[in-house]
């Protein structure tokens, strides 16, 4: 991770991990999952990101999650994908936003993650 005067560059691991529930729980939820920004490798990211934004479907309690302290992750039980617009802060006052797909597969665990 490295910035410069107007830049910032910070390497992340973005992904989920989703187990699979023996049974659904009284709600019909299949899932249990994380999603998570982590810094590549281990990297510190706290030192450039002030915040991190996980935007989760409508139906769930508090969608807009605001993280300001790592780890940088939600947790949830759920039965589908869905589409998580994130956003990120940095400490620098730049702002982005990624889109992730969280998968959940019928029947068994998965996990996902890309680095950027």
């Amino acid at each position: 991770m490295s910035d410069g005067d107007n830049e910032v560059v910070a390497e992340i691991d973005i992904g989920h991990e989703a187990t699979w529930l023996e049974r659904p729980d009284d709600s019909g939820l299949t899932h249990r999952w994380t999603i998570y920004l982590r810094g590549k490798e281990g990297g510190k990211i706290e030192k450039y990101i002030k915040s991190v934004t996980f935007k989760l479907h409508e139906t769930f309690p508090k969608p807009h999650r605001v993280l300001e302290t790592v780890p940088f992750a939600i947790t949830e039980n759920g039965y589908a994908g869905f589409l998580v617009p994130i956003e990120i802060v940095f400490r620098n006052g730049l702002t982005t936003e990624l889109k992730y797909e969280l998968q959940l597969l019928t029947g068994r665990d998965c996990n996902a993650k890309r680095t950027g």
